[in-house]
């Protein structure tokens, strides 16, 4: 049987060190379970509140459309929250990542969500998917409180006339369940040939009113080898607007 180059490969490491300890590729998503406790979930949730209290109300606020909230990236908040700056920088550092930037998401649980469910996020690209030129090959998170369910979903993308990849009608959807201190992250292929969301609550997942979901996002490089010898994007470092399918002049907004 010929090999063929997974449109997504799943890797768990038991360690945040360990993932220093491969090659990444562009296909890859990386999943490490348990890196942090809830007692770090409590340490984060009292340290927003406060922040949020010192900035009468104004620091964190609905996000994409009111589905979740988002801590404002606007207003100076991260001095006076320790224990997020040194989880992100604990994570770049492992990641070996120069940050582009960083967000903190809130998604709540069941009722206490909007129109009484729990919080979910559509189906989206990260920008370096649509704006060519931009120095990024990896997306990290960090979850931490109530399990979530990351889901990727292929789409359609015109390719090589060669190419089956033009024949996918509709995409297929795959996801990982993250508990609480788990650490995930996805490398550059998957952001351009999958869209991430988080799905919203069915069953026991994301239910659970004890807890919300706090999700620390971290966008930037990695400088560890990230293999591009089998993309299909490009085998460049920094893909072009051509193979990125977009116009050279589109400049489209992100989100994660």
């Amino acid at each position: 049987m010929h090999y063929q180059v997974p449109d997504l490969r799943f890797r768990c490491f038991n360690k945040i060190q360990d993932v220093s300890t491969v090659p990444f590729t562009v296909n890859d998503v990386i999943q490490i379970p348990s890196v942090y406790n809830l007692e770090t979930y409590g340490s984060v949730i009292n340290e927003l509140e406060i922040a949020n209290d010192n900035a009468n109300g104004k620091l964190i606020v609905p996000w994409h459309k009111r589905n979740h909230l988002v801590v404002n990236d606007r207003r100076q908040w991260k001095q006076e929250c320790p224990v997020i700056t040194n989880i992100i920088d604990e994570i770049s550092y492992y990641f070996n990542v120069d940050i582009n930037s960083s967000r903190v998401n809130i998604f709540r649980s069941g009722e206490n969500g909007q129109c009484g469910q729990s919080d979910s996020k559509p189906f989206h690209h990260d920008r370096s998917a649509t704006n060519p030129g931009l120095s990024q090959n990896i997306t990290i998170g960090v979850s931490l409180g109530s399990e979530r369910e990351i889901a990727f979903k292929h789409v359609k993308r015109k390719r090589e006339p060669d190419d089956t990849w033009h024949n996918i009608r509709s995409g297929a959807i795959v996801s990982t369940v993250c508990g609480s201190g788990s650490v995930y992250a996805f490398a550059r292929d998957v952001n351009c040939e999958f869209q991430h969301g988080v799905l919203p609550a069915h069953g026991t997942i994301g239910n659970d009113n004890s807890y919300d979901r706090v999700s620390l996002i971290i966008w930037g490089t990695t400088r560890y080898r990230m293999d591009t010898g089998d993309s299909r994007v490009s085998k460049r470092d920094i893909p072009t607007h051509y193979e990125l399918g977009v116009s050279e002049r589109r400049n489209q907004s992100f989100e994660s």
